[in-house]
């Protein structure tokens, strides 16, 4: 093999693996480095269509779904995957019950809850190399919910028996394993008995964490300057870069090449759904001023971000419908020109990469309000024994029905009803053939999520990536990932 020489990718600040488990991803750069390492059942192809992971067939057989393993790859120990690994990643997430993408357990062994990989489940089922989940109803988004990241293959060679912890990286189920780890520096090693092998990706890969002069990880603002100077070799979508240095380092260098999403990116401002301290007509305004401004700080973007009213995608599924569309408008509008919204008491989250003077202008208008700056979760928890009101952040939307964007969303507490309601508007929606019906559903969701409120949309946006030769990427438009071995080098 010819590519020896390693292929090095940003990555924040790269100081370990123990975040790296399919069983709780609640950012990107998690989702990336696990996409790396570990592979699923299915996988969704560049169009979207459900193809085949370490199962070579699937289909339905009545209310059981079969999946024939495949025994034409090996893990990254030259051992099988075998059906009884699946089935084993399958019940460590039940026990565990710490996944983001999708509710298992809503489905699957539902007698009584597993405590451990040994309890018995008669839903999933090992025959041979063959594994069967059996259902009690028809479940229309199984096969694309499993091609999830959360459910991509742990060997159980790799994992403690007793906490059930991954307690080897070296051992993985994807296209890479994990050589070496330092600070600053996770280095991979390609498995060649993988499906996604071939002679012209990286046979070595560097995740890099860089840091300032003052010892800090790199401001975002400063990656660009890192790719110049020859540090790194890819910025990867997830890395949130500069979109106009990046486009700009395009331009003037021939061996630079650009990726651009479609724009599925999505900022918003979100609301805690345990905090008493909101009206729904104060959430309004203050939504109203922080949307105000997001649009000044962007205006004259000319890298694809826009202002948007809507979670999904206006033209996709989801999208509101031009009465819905109508009301949300008008409740905003009435609180355009307002200029201060007393928030005294309240505690906003961003980035800690967000921009001093946009976090200046929201205080300015929001008198009495605290912002903190710490790393962006999925669900809000305490900083420094504070938890927040609200936060900002980046999350991905779709065009098209995706459920581990819908199962993302709740785990998040995004959706607009109680908890128990919001499981039950799922486990519905799962369960009905109809497309028009459930799209049905899912703009009501779409409405009440925007007036209630619990999210107020900022922008959408494309995700950009950036690629120096050698290294040439093959991305799909239509998702945010950058799946490394979508990299190839030139001949």
């Amino acid at each position: 093999m010819k590519n020896k020489q390693p292929l090095r990718v940003y990555f924040g600040s790269a100081s370990g693996v123990d975040d790296f488990d399919p069983a709780l991803i609640h950012v990107q750069t998690q989702w990336a480095m696990i996409e790396a390492l570990y592979s699923p059942l299915v996988e969704v192809d560049a169009n979207g269509q459900v193809v085949g992971g370490w199962a070579h067939s699937f289909d339905w057989d009545g209310l059981t779904a079969v999946f024939q393993m495949r025994d034409d790859a090996r893990a990254s120990d030259g051992l099988p995957i075998t059906a009884a690994d699946a089935a084993f990643s399958l019940k460590r997430l039940l026990v565990l019950a710490s996944n983001t993408h999708g509710d298992l357990s809503s489905i699957l062994c539902t007698e009584h809850k597993l405590s451990k990989i040994s309890d018995p489940c008669s839903d999933i089922v090992v025959d041979g190399n063959t594994l069967r989940i059996k259902l009690k109803r028809k479940h229309y988004f199984l096969f694309s919910m499993l091609a999830s990241m959360d459910y991509a293959i742990v060997p159980e060679r790799a994992v403690d028996p007793q906490t059930l912890k991954i307690k080897n990286y070296m051992i993985t189920s994807g296209p890479y394993s994990v050589q070496h780890v330092e600070e600053g520096k996770i280095s991979l090693t390609v498995n060649k008995n993988h499906w996604h092998f071939s002679e012209k990706i990286a046979e070595n890969i560097d995740f890099i964490g860089l840091k300032d002069s003052a010892g800090q990880w790199l401001p975002r603002a400063e990656i660009t300057t890192a790719f110049e100077q020859g540090k790194i070799d890819f910025i990867p979508t997830y890395a949130f870069a500069d979109p106009g240095k990046m486009v700009e380092l395009a331009e003037a260098n021939s061996d630079v090449k650009l990726h651009m999403t479609q724009p599925i990116g999505l900022s918003l401002l979100r609301f805690n759904p345990h905090s008493t301290r909101m009206t729904p007509e104060l959430k309004v305004k203050i939504g109203a001023i922080v949307r105000r401004a997001f649009a000044k700080r962007f205006a004259g973007n000319k890298f694809g971000r826009k202002p948007t009213n809507e979670f999904f995608s206006p033209v996709g599924d989801g999208g509101l419908d031009a009465e819905q569309k109508k009301n949300v408008a008008q409740i905003f509008e009435q609180y355009e020109s307002l200029e201060f919204v007393d928030a005294q008491g309240l505690i906003l989250q961003v980035s800690r990469q967000s921009s001093k003077p946009f976090i200046q202008s929201i205080g300015d208008s929001l008198p009495g309000l605290k912002v903190i700056e710490a790393s962006i979760s999925l669900n809000f928890r305490p900083i420094d024994g504070i938890i927040p009101d609200m936060m900002i952040n980046v999350t991905d939307t779709a065009g098209i029905e995706d459920i581990s964007l819908l199962g993302y969303s709740l785990a998040s507490g995004i959706f607009p009803y109680l908890d128990e309601e919001n499981k039950a508007w799922l486990q519905n929606y799962i369960g009905i053939e109809s497309k028009e019906e459930r799209l049905k559903l899912l703009r009501k969701l779409h409405f009440d999520m925007l007036t209630k409120p619990t999210i107020v949309p900022l922008s959408s946006m494309p995700y950009h990536a950036l690629t120096r030769a050698p290294w040439q990427s093959h991305f799909s438009e239509l998702f945010a990932g950058s799946p490394l071995w979508q990299i190839t080098k030139k001949d």
